[in-house]
């Protein structure tokens, strides 16, 4: 039976891991389908995305790049006057916030004016380089200058075009400073969208504009700077788009299915275990009592031969004094008796214990339980004080059962119910149906179970009863186990018990009869 045992463990080890590895094998293939399709949906919606933002990046450098030309052939910008060409200069600070400053330079590329937004530091007198200002002279195009990165405030993008006469004539160029403050501003209203983002245009290892302005700063550096990352290039301005985003909020969805999963192979792995940790303990409480049957068993081989041999051999000298001895007065005759029913009784002792130890091979039949238990009530001696009620239903109902078997449990029942009875009461012994099953009810009013002792009335030897094997509702136990039954108590002390025993049933629900209620006269 032990070897038994470990057989069984290591079959819950292989159930175990046979319901484990499709879990495993099917949970991490969804893990990978899923981070799969997040690469793919967030490589998709960072370019939507970026194409929005690198479109408001060229309409700001090509608005920029509209007032340039536009100042470079205006009148005001031209004038010969000084005061009338700065105040110009200070004009196009004031409608456009974005320009830092302005300045004019000779076609020799000596700065001759120039006007600073208040605030800006002013940079020392530049001067632009021939080949750049041949670049617009002969392609006649604005000059984008690499970005500066004042040591204050945002970073400037210089720009420059030619400053033209109304006849055409170019008589100098025009230096203008735009910063980038308004494209940082654009990339935190995009990321307000999204707080797990971080938004930056860099030129090279240098950051021009970003969603979170602390990144501006030389030697900041991004809380995802080790997050999934897009990039786009925007070829004609020399710059780089970069869209990162945090690695738990991009893969939180891959993240929560693997939690789920895992949290689905601990259940899994949990229940198996608790499931295998109950059954081993009833497994071994199992084993405990069979081993004690066993026990009893090879004692009653041993020790019963003899015993009932030596009963045999009283019984045998108690016949032979009656007869040699013929009348005896009454005193003599009354501990003859005594000497007999004590002989009967523990041969009757003998007989429960080796019925109980020894496997009998069932012989079940079709039985109708309800006359059975009539005639099981007939059978039995009861007491006038007990008053017996049969509640069984109007049409029988037919289990397949073990008649002397059955008889005998049913027996043992009732006895229990009448011992328990002694000042009198009432015993009702009743069958009912519930969907396919057949329910076999005996209830008395007698003295109650203890609560201490409820947990053990099943085990064999356990009794209250100053005489008495205490195997009756082992007895009932084992047969109901038997025949793949189930059974319940229910006890009050000081009102009464009752005892349920659930059948499967040999006739479909639907043909279920009526209950009736039928009480019997005092037995």
């Amino acid at each position: 039976m032990r070897k038994l045992l470990s057989d069984s463990k290591k079959l819950m080890r292989i159930f175990l891991l046979l319901t484990l590895s499709p879990l495993i094998l099917v949970g991490a293939g969804l893990v990978l389908f899923s981070f799969y399709s997040v690469r793919q949906e967030f490589s998709l919606r960072r370019q939507m995305e970026a194409d929005r933002i690198e479109g408001d990046v060229r309409d700001h450098v090509r608005a920029w790049k509209d007032v340039l030309r536009v100042a470079g052939t205006a009148l005001g910008l031209v004038a010969d006057d000084t005061g009338k060409r700065r105040a110009f200069m200070a004009r196009l600070l004031y409608h456009y916030p974005d320009i830092q400053s302005v300045r004019l330079f000779s076609d020799a590329g000596w700065e001759t004016d120039a006007v600073f937004r208040p605030g800006t530091i002013r940079s020392p007198e530049v001067s632009i380089e021939k080949a750049s200002l041949r670049s617009l002279i002969d392609q006649k195009e604005i000059y984008q200058g690499p970005v500066r990165f004042p040591e204050a405030g945002f970073p400037c993008l210089p720009l420059a075009t030619s400053v033209l006469l109304p006849t055409g004539e170019r008589m100098g160029i025009l230096f203008m400073t735009f910063s980038l403050e308004s494209l940082s501003d654009r990339l935190r209203a995009v990321q307000r969208g999204n707080r797990h983002e971080d938004i930056q245009l860099r030129e090279g290892h240098n950051t021009l504009a970003a969603s979170e302005p602390l990144l501006l700063f030389k030697g900041a550096l991004s809380s995802r700077r080790f997050s999934p990352l897009y990039e786009r290039g925007i070829p004609e301005l020399g710059w780089v788009l970069e869209i990162r985003e945090s690695w738990f909020q991009t893969y939180r969805a891959t993240l929560l299915l693997l939690g789920q999963i895992l949290l689905a192979l601990f259940l899994v792995g949990l229940l198996t275990m608790i499931l295998g940790l109950l059954w081993s303990r009833r497994a071994h409480r199992r084993i405990a009592q069979e081993e004690r049957l066993v026990a009893i068993g090879q004692m009653i081989n041993v020790f019963g031969h003899e015993i009932r041999t030596a009963l045999a051999v009283i019984r045998n000298s108690m016949s032979f004094l009656k007869e040699h001895l013929g009348s005896l007065d009454v005193k003599t005759q009354r501990h003859m008796d005594i000497i007999e029913d004590q002989v009967v009784a523990t041969n009757k002792i003998f007989a429960e214990l080796s019925g109980f130890a020894r496997s009998k091979t069932l012989c079940r039949k079709p039985l109708a339980v309800s006359a059975v238990l009539d005639d099981v009530l007939k059978t039995l001696p009861m007491p006038h004080s007990i008053r017996v009620e049969r509640r069984f239903l109007d049409r029988d109902v037919v289990v397949s059962l073990d008649e002397d078997e059955f008889r005998k449990a049913m027996t043992n029942v009732i006895l229990n119910s009448i011992q328990a009875m002694e000042k009198g009461g009432t015993l009702i012994v009743g069958t009912f149906r519930r969907g396919s099953q057949v329910i076999i009810s005996v209830t008395d009013t007698g003295s109650g179970i203890a609560p201490f002792i409820r947990p053990k009335i099943f085990d064999p030897f356990v009794t209250t009863k100053s005489q008495g094997t205490g195997l009756g509702l082992a007895i009932v136990k084992k047969f109901v186990d038997e025949h793949g039954g189930q059974i319940q108590v229910e006890s009050r002390v000081g009102y009464g018990t009752t005892v349920q025993m659930f059948f499967q049933a040999e006739i479909l629900p639907s043909q279920a009869p009526a209950v009736s209620t039928k009480k019997a006269v005092t037995a």
